[in-house]
């Protein structure tokens, strides 16, 4: 596998898409004639092209929503599973932002929001000032974004996704970065002073009180994800040379620790390594069925960890994202060949191939899939709507 491609998949650091790109337009990968039952067209109402397809695990529509600039490094976030905002990256630096450093360039970065469901296409909405990185993820207020300061520090904001105005919610001489939100307003995020060189994990809770997860042993911890209530944690804890994924409760520092657990992800990493291999975490975890994804460059493909089971689950040779469609047994899956539904931890897998080029899952409601597809240095956004057997 080409290391090139799963170094385009980044949220937060430098990397190149150009893997992606297509020579046509994606188009839908029909099943053999035997198990075709339903294709056809539909009109929404618009006028806006949609196809229909039954096949005989998968039944779905695609509704394209047109095309977007993006800086050919970021991928968007989506305010929800309808898409009616999107933030892009506008711009890129020449260094490493993964570890927080300051950069040389970071001037140059804006974030833009664009309004979807426009009748001629995705309308800009909104251009930050200068010096602004997009963040990982959002809720129904913003989406975060980090801005680089000129004594060494980085603040975390919260970004409306309407008129782009921010809430700086942590801005105190500190490096805070990698952050995370829920949809309560909890915030977590690795925390580190500018003379330091390992990270800490911090929470913000929603009332602003904040309390770190202490840490006496020579670990970084990094890119943290919260569950959709906050109650549970993600984190990678970077060592010297190896990376482990580490899950737990975070009523406070006590339950953390015990009820931690963790999967070793690689015996052979770095922080800039790490960032491309949880890229594609921007799923989140779900409910009580607690799964999370990576990539694994050992393996040279997605791998997915069930903490409950305390099983590791291997998805498609050379598959570089995964999404949960339906609690922890569905996934959407791409490699650089297509987007598949996947059952797993199961006693028989199904894989189901849906569209022929490698779409990326980003946002989910429901049975409702937000899907982009990064050409150069534009994005195609769609939606795919699944539906039950009739």
């Amino acid at each position: 596998m080409r290391l090139a491609l799963i170094a385009g998949l980044i949220g937060m650091t430098s990397g190149c898409v150009s893997e992606f790109k297509a020579n046509g337009e994606s188009r839908l990968v029909l099943p053999e004639d035997e198990q075709i039952e339903t294709i056809h067209r539909v009109d929404d109402g618009d006028g806006t092209s949609m196809t229909a397809m039954r096949s005989l695990s998968t039944v779905f529509r695609m509704q394209r929503k047109g095309s977007i600039a993006f800086n050919g490094i970021n991928l968007p976030l989506f305010e929800s599973a309808e898409g009616t905002h999107v933030a892009t990256q506008e711009g890129s630096v020449a260094g490493n932002l993964t570890t927080a450093e300051s950069v040389r360039g970071a001037e140059r970065l804006k974030v833009i929001i664009h309004r979807l469901g426009e009748r001629g296409g995705p309308r800009q909405t909104f251009e930050s000032e200068s010096g602004i990185l997009l963040g990982r993820n959002g809720n129904q207020r913003g989406f975060l974004v980090e801005r680089p300061n000129e004594d060494g520090s980085r603040s975390i904001g919260l970004a409306s996704w309407t008129d782009g105005t921010v809430d700086w919610l942590l801005d105190d001489g500190r490096v805070n970065a990698f952050g995370w939100i829920d949809t309560a307003g909890r915030i977590a995020y690795s925390t580190r002073s500018p003379d330091d060189s390992s990270f800490v994990v911090g929470i913000r809770e929603a009332d602003g009180t904040r309390w770190t997860i202490e840490e006496d042993l020579p670990y970084s911890w990094m890119f943290p994800i919260l569950d959709p209530d906050g109650q549970t944690l993600f984190s990678v804890r970077l060592g010297d040379g190896y990376a482990d994924m580490v899950h737990g409760t975070i009523t406070n520092n006590r339950a953390f620790r015990e009820t931690m657990k963790a999967q070793r992800m690689s015996n052979r990493a770095s922080a800039r390594r790490v960032s491309q291999m949880v890229s594609t975490s921007t799923s989140g975890v779900y409910g009580d069925e607690y799964c999370i994804p990576w990539y694994s460059y050992e393996l040279e493909r997605m791998v997915v960890w069930d903490v409950g089971e305390l099983t590791v689950e291997l998805l498609a040779e050379n598959s570089v994202a995964a999404f949960p469609l339906k609690a922890k047994h569905n996934w959407l899956v791409t490699t650089p060949d297509g987007l598949d539904r996947t059952a797993l931890f199961v006693s028989k897998r199904s894989q189901d191939r849906l569209l022929d080029f490698p779409w990326l899952a980003r946002a989910r409601d429901g049975d409702q899939v937000v899907i982009i597809e990064p050409l150069d240095q534009r994005i195609e956004i769609a939606i795919l709507e699944f539906g039950s057997r009739e």
